[in-house]
């Protein structure tokens, strides 16, 4: 059992086509049960949620996914891989804003890697203050290489790593 109690509630924001949380879920599968594992993906652009939703990449796309999770989790089609079931099952997608939109909750992370980097300050902080309150207390957040919170402590999170923070 996580220390969180009975099921893994992960949030990738800006799920694209969903490499991300596809991933994820493969990596955490091998700690805890999938059945226990709830990723809700999200994104703005349903093109790209459509194709997240099938599962399916090409040779290219999986190419650097280590052989053991490839073997497991992919079943090889005669033009690329497909996402077994038992990850796919792991992973909800959705089409969500964020600046307008209502935010999932009680979530223990929350992933949102490189979107940040195209919104105005005031956005930003505005979404950054909704994912701290998305947060169950010590959830964390991870962001991309080049995004960062100035403001930690004003933004109730404890910086544990370059762009992985806590929320207190």
């Amino acid at each position: 059992m996580n220390r969180f109690g009975e099921e893994l509630t992960v949030w990738s924001a800006g799920c694209s086509t969903g490499e991300e949380p596809y991933s994820l879920a493969m990596l955490m599968s091998s700690f805890i049960d999938p059945k226990k594992i709830h990723i809700m993906a999200t994104d703005l652009d349903e093109r790209v949620l459509d194709h997240a939703r099938e599962g399916r990449y090409s040779p290219a796309a999986v190419s650097r996914v280590p052989v053991i999770y490839r073997d497991r989790f992919f079943r090889k089609e005669r033009d690329g891989y497909q996402v077994k079931d038992e990850i796919r099952q792991c992973v909800e997608f959705r089409k969500l804003n964020l600046i307008s939109d209502p935010y999932p909750q009680s979530c223990h992370l929350i992933l949102c890697r490189n979107v940040m980097i195209y919104l105005t300050d005031a956005a930003k902080n505005r979404i950054l203050s909704d994912f701290q309150t998305s947060l169950l207390s010590g959830g964390c957040l991870f962001l991309g290489n080049v995004e960062q919170i100035v403001y930690c402590k004003t933004q109730g999170f404890v910086k544990l790593h370059p762009s992985i923070y806590r929320k207190e």
